[in-house]
C-alpha cells in the first residue's frame, strides 16, 4: 500500500511525540541522584532511532508532494 502525504503526515506527528517522549525520559532519568546508564543508552538509542525514521518519512512526504501535480498547474517538464 502507498504512503500518502496524509498518512505520513500522520505518522510524522506520531514520531515527533513519540521522540519528545522519550527525550522527556531522558531528562527524567538524568535528574535522578543515580541514573540507570544503560536505561540512558535504551532511551537514546530508540530516540535517535525514531529520529531516523522521522527524517525519512519527511523526505518521503516531501518527494511526493513536490512530484504531485498541483491542480490548475501545468507540467513543464514534459514536450
Amino acid at each position: 500500500m502507498a504512503d500518502t502525504p496524509s498518512r505520513l503526515t500522520r505518522k510524522i506527528e506520531g514520531l515527533k511525540a513519540r521522540h519528545a517522549a522519550l527525550k522527556s525520559e531522558i531528562e527524567a532519568e538524568m535528574r535522578r541522584p543515580m541514573p540507570d546508564w544503560q536505561r540512558l543508552r535504551r532511551l537514546k538509542s530508540t530516540r535517535l532511532k525514531v529520529k531516523d525514521v522521522l527524517h525519512a518519512c519527511r523526505a518521503a512526504r516531501d518527494a511526493i508532494t513536490l512530484r504531485a501535480p498541483r491542480p490548475g498547474m501545468r507540467d513543464f517538464a514534459r514536450p
